[in-house]
């Protein structure tokens, strides 16, 4: 009898003290290592303008951490599940995670044949794989970065995501895909490979062996917190206004940069804001003044003054919309911002969206042959 109450309860003294379970133990450093965002109250558009609209965060929060009290974004941290998608909703960076800096490793090189991203939560399938909180955290913006930085192939380690919390990220992740390669698909230098099990893993090591066994010599006695680079990138353009510019921004203006004159156009149609400027504008400068990262701007040219939009600096936040008071400005979001919403109004199943992913790839090859 004594030696059954021993597995559970160990005798110190007089006294009895229960041991938590392994089960338990396993939940409580699963919960401990569990990373989760950071919100920057002073960063939400509603403090920037109190009868702002914006909840695009909380309409994305599937965990419910994130609600409107007294009309204020209110999160909280224990119910955050890290899904990293309040970080690709928010156009003011009002949501990030610590000590990971996604732009930084967008733009760094690869020299490898094979780039390999995964969350952390998984366990690591090759030496060069790179970590992000969580896979549906990469926007658009991301992926085309990604896609435009190399021609190695690009593969994204989903073995696990079916069984975690978070698996909605990878229908987000899929459906962006299957998007980029039909609507960019000429752009993106990169293939994708979408690795669903582990014991697939093993054969494609196998086909680019001269890449897996580099990266083996040269991370073996890394660590695994250096599999990350989340140092700010200083190759990347400074801004061109003295305000703070989110991200985002930043990175859809290295993009522009980097991308051929050729490609510049149909680019700027899928990450650009438009705005539409009727005649009911009189000039005023609330709009300028409300921006949060300069797009808009009063300038004169021949003694006309008229009010000029940056889409490159437009963060899509809308606060010139909701602010302007001779209600003279239309914004019009870019076609990427409709590829990202649309699991979230109608979530299709995985399998679907592997399909969409493995068709556009097959289409991506013929054309390229």
């Amino acid at each position: 009898m004594l030696r059954e109450a021993v597995k559970s309860r160990t005798l110190r003294g007089n006294k009895l003290q229960i041991m938590p379970s392994f089960s338990l133990i396993q939940k409580l450093a699963s919960h401990s290592s569990r990373q989760t965002a950071d919100f920057a109250h002073d960063r939400c558009l509603r403090k920037r303008l109190n009868r702002c609209e914006c909840a695009n965060c909380r309409d994305v929060c599937t965990a419910g951490a994130i609600s409107l009290r007294d009309r204020r974004i209110s999160f909280d941290a224990r119910a955050c599940t890290g899904c990293m998608r309040c970080t690709t909703a928010c156009p003011n960076d009002a949501f990030t995670f610590s000590g990971f800096d996604l732009d930084s490793f967008c733009f760094s090189e690869h020299k490898s044949e094979l780039v390999v991203l995964s969350c952390n939560r998984q366990s690591q399938i090759y030496p060069e794989e790179r970590l992000v909180p969580c896979l549906g955290g990469l926007a658009i913006e991301h992926l085309l970065a990604l896609d435009m930085g190399g021609e190695s192939v690009l593969a994204f380690n989903v073995s696990s995501c079916a069984g975690c919390e978070n698996h909605h990220g990878v229908e987000d992740l899929l459906h962006r895909l299957a998007w980029l390669k039909q609507e960019a698909g000429a752009m993106c230098k990169r293939k994708h490979i979408i690795i669903k099990e582990r014991q697939a893993v093993a054969a494609f090591i196998q086909s680019t062996r001269r890449s897996y066994l580099s990266g083996l010599k040269e991370s073996l006695y890394e660590t695994i917190g250096a599999q990350f680079s989340f140092h700010t990138d200083s190759s990347r353009p400074a801004a061109t206004t003295s305000r703070r510019i989110p991200a985002r921004v930043q990175i859809k203006k290295h993009l522009l940069e980097k991308a051929a004159s050729t490609d510049r156009q149909a680019l700027s149609r899928l990450i650009n804001h438009r705005l539409i400027i009727n005649q009911a504008c009189n000039l005023c400068p609330l709009c300028k003044g409300i921006c949060p990262t300069g797009a808009l701007k009063i300038e004169q040219t021949e003694g006309i003054k008229e009010l000029v939009f940056d889409g490159t600096l437009c963060s899509g936040c809308g606060l010139c919309v909701s602010f302007c008071k001779q209600k003279a400005l239309v914004l019009q979001r870019p076609d990427s911002w409709i590829a990202a919403a649309g699991p979230r109004s109608h979530p299709p199943s995985s399998v679907a969206l592997l399909r969409q992913v493995e068709h556009a790839e097959e289409q991506s090859e013929r054309e390229r042959a």
